[in-house]
């Protein structure tokens, strides 16, 4: 790998910092998601400060499950971090709130080094206002041992990708109740996370659905389409027709060899490879339908600026610092999570390398941002609560006509 370089000069041909009086002190939110992220912040913070003796970054570590009540609160008072960060489905929110810095002028000459998907989060009618830090992608990883019990060879080339249906058809054949007690006891797949939209929204887009209109402002007749609807009652046939998967599961369920497959994200390989070192697992691209169009998850952190923050230029180097390519570099190996820029997948061979050249290839080719909407957060909540009924038993065209209803009197707000 090439020698990490923290580029101290970046932004310098589009501003220059005044001579500062005195230190300047920036607040910077983040939502703790994982231990190896934290790493890489203080790894990146420490650099930063030390870099730029008259700017000190000062960090705010949050709970996921607090983070976005927090910055709402924060807001509404006027008194927002400088920097904080933006989940991929929040930058329209934030701009419709007036709470984000454009960011264009300063990133104009590395906008086409970022994954179109990222650029898609990060921007709102053509103008970019959080700077993408990550990418995620997903894909089905299965337990050799049993495939190979039953000689059965899946794919590793995205362009031969099984189809849902060849999944489910194999999943009914390593569903098994070994104690004739009626509840499997080793599941065909388990689901990482089965009611959260950045999951299984690419099950109903692979069927023909869009989720809201391009203008997004209604979901009438989109979320609650015919494409829609037999998507998710075909989902929800794994828990309760064919009983392929539980309705409550951890993923140790396919570490501990009790489900033969399990549809989830890269970030599993080094959770598998430290808590369950003797499995034998493989990864096989993410499915699509039959006669459909192949759709794969994304999404992940970018990086935005207060516009009412005292220090915005200063803030928008740190912006900068963070989301350039040695950063993206430094963040895949501690992380493990995909990068979002162009630029690192050309660092590593791993990239090229199975299974990582899975989750690369689905970012470049079959990415599918999330449904881009002001009101993201009260549509994901509704929907989530009608993907979990349907898991429970709920009828799918029920579900989502209630929800799309329901959101519909919510994007009503949205309108101006």
């Amino acid at each position: 790998m090439p020698k990490r370089i923290f580029l101290a000069v970046f932004l310098a041909a589009v501003f220059v910092l005044p001579v500062l009086a005195e230190k300047v002190v920036l607040q910077y939110w983040a939502s703790v998601t994982h231990p190896t992220r934290e790493q890489w912040r203080d790894k990146m913070i420490e650099a930063f400060n030390n870099l730029y003796p008259d700017i000190e970054v000062q960090i705010l570590r949050i709970p996921f499950a607090e983070y976005f009540t927090k910055l709402a609160a924060a807001f509404a008072a006027g008194t927002g971090p400088d920097v904080f960060e933006v989940d991929c489905t929040m930058t329209p929110r934030y701009v419709w709130d007036g709470v984000l810095v454009d960011l264009t002028p300063y990133f104009e000459n590395e906008l086409a080094d970022f994954l179109e998907a990222s650029l898609a989060e990060g921007m709102v009618n053509g103008r970019l206002y959080a700077v993408p830090l990550l990418q995620s992608s997903q894909a089905i990883f299965y337990n050799k041992k049993m495939f190979q019990e039953l000689g059965i060879e899946p794919p590793t080339d995205p362009d031969k990708a099984w189809t849902w249906e060849q999944v489910v058809e194999v999943a009914k054949k390593l569903t098994k109740d070994l104690d004739g007690d009626g509840e499997p006891d080793i599941w065909g797949i388990i689901v990482e996370k089965p009611d959260r939209l950045d999951q299984i929204d690419p099950l109903l887009e692979s069927k023909g659905a869009t989720l809201i209109s391009p203008d997004g402002k209604t979901v009438m007749g989109y979320l609650n389409s015919a494409p829609a609807i037999e998507a998710l009652a075909f989902y929800g046939k794994w828990y309760n027709e064919w009983k392929i998967s539980p309705k409550i599961s951890t993923k140790d369920l396919f570490g501990m060899g009790k489900a033969a497959m399990m549809w989830a994200g890269p970030w599993n390989i080094r959770w598998l490879q430290e808590t369950y070192p003797d499995l034998e697992w493989g990864v096989m691209p993410h499915p699509y339908f039959e006669g459909g169009r192949k759709v794969t998850p994304c999404g992940a952190w970018h990086l935005g600026v207060y516009s009412k923050s005292n220090h915005i230029f200063e803030a928008i180097r740190f912006v900068g610092f963070m989301s350039d390519w040695s950063a993206a570099d430094l963040n895949y190996e501690i992380t493990n999570y995909l990068p979002a820029r162009k630029s690192t997948y050309t660092l590593y061979n791993i990239f090229n390398t199975y299974p990582m050249n899975i989750f690369a290839e689905q970012l470049f080719t079959t990415a599918s941002p999330r449904p881009r909407t002001p009101a993201y957060l009260e549509y994901e909540e509704i929907l989530r609560e009608a993907y979990r009924n349907v898991i429970n038993g709920a009828d799918a065209a029920a579900e989502l006509n209630r929800a799309a209803v329901l959101i519909e009197k919510v994007l009503q707000r949205y309108t101006r």
